[in-house]
């Protein structure tokens, strides 16, 4: 009977990962839906340099500004230069890195087997100030992501290291990030018109 029961929590806690990773992996798709009515102008004002330390893969700035206008495109947000618009969006900071660091593998019990691999730490963070010109009324908005991929075992042997860097998604990741700003701007232009 008590292993039953401990069957049914581990069940209930394995689905209940699969289901928080899924929404992670779409983008915050569930989560981060809101945008505005319709197109609405922000001027974005960079206040700061991109600092990217990703070791072995590669995003260039052109990518990074891609995806910020893309994401925030996708929510009924033009980001332009004109000096005229109503909000004003600064980015104060957007900082990745991804660190590689040599690792032994654990087993699916957690014991070392002698093998080792690469772990890989991931950060993200954005900082940015959304500001309404009629009003002046602003907001900070902070997001960013801080992971650690520690070095798995082959699921069939359980015992060979896999590197966790053929799971690194670095482009995904940062549109994840930059989806849950662009979601908090959208909230704080919605909450002006009313």
């Amino acid at each position: 009977m008590k292993k039953n029961k401990f069957l049914v929590i581990k069940f209930l806690l394995i689905l209940f990962v699969a289901i928080n990773i899924s929404c992670v992996n779409y983008n915050n798709q569930l989560f981060f839906k809101k945008k505005t009515p319709s197109y609405t102008e922000v001027q974005l004002i960079k206040q700061c340099e991109y600092k990217i330390d990703i070791e072995g893969f590669k995003i260039s700035n052109q990518e990074i500004d891609s995806i910020i206008l893309n994401n925030f495109k996708k929510k009924n947000i033009i980001l332009t230069d004109n000096n005229n618009n109503k909000h004003k969006l600064y980015l104060n900071k957007l900082s990745f890195s991804i660190k590689k660091t040599r690792s032994e593998a654990t087993d699916l019990k957690g014991n070392h087997t002698g093998n080792y691999g690469n772990e890989i730490t991931v950060n993200i963070d954005i900082e940015s100030l959304i500001m309404n010109n009629e009003n002046k009324k602003e907001k900070k908005i902070i997001s960013g992501i801080s992971d650690i991929k520690p070095v798995s075992t082959d699921i069939l042997f359980d015992f060979f290291a896999v590197d966790s860097e053929n799971k690194i998604k670095p482009k995904v990741m940062l549109e994840n990030s930059i989806n849950a700003t662009s979601h908090k701007v959208v909230k704080f232009i919605l909450k002006q018109k009313n």
